[in-house]
């Protein structure tokens, strides 16, 4: 069966890895069988990219850009996609914050039509 000469590089280094892995762990003493600690490390990244990807999929799709939010207002001076942000959380310092319309926050609420 023909295989991809970009398969078989990646496949190589995916080897050196593992090996260089292996040998950074049992370099500090620490007594562990390379195949079951690859498989951890494995399992590991899959579980990290896949919470990654559900929290991304679930948040995504509620994030409110500063456009959208009633608590935002457009400037009418200088840049015309800039604006104010008159609840912004993060600055308690000043009573307001100037944010591009592009921009959110994890406090956005969307504006009612």
């Amino acid at each position: 069966m023909y295989k991809s000469p970009i398969e078989v590089i990646t496949e190589n280094v995916k080897k050196e890895v593992d090996n260089g892995v292996y040998k950074a762990v049992t370099q500090y003493g620490v007594d562990v069988d390379r195949d079951e600690l690859i498989k951890a490390l494995c399992y590991d990244r899959e579980q990290y990219e896949k919470g990654f990807r559900d929290g991304y999929n679930w948040r995504g799709s509620e994030i409110v850009r500063c456009k959208d939010c009633k608590k935002w207002e457009r400037s009418i001076y200088g840049d015309k996609t800039n604006g104010v942000c008159y609840e912004d959380v993060f600055c308690k310092e000043e009573d307001n914050t100037e944010t591009n319309e592009n921009d959110y926050c994890s406090y956005g609420e969307r504006k009612e039509e």
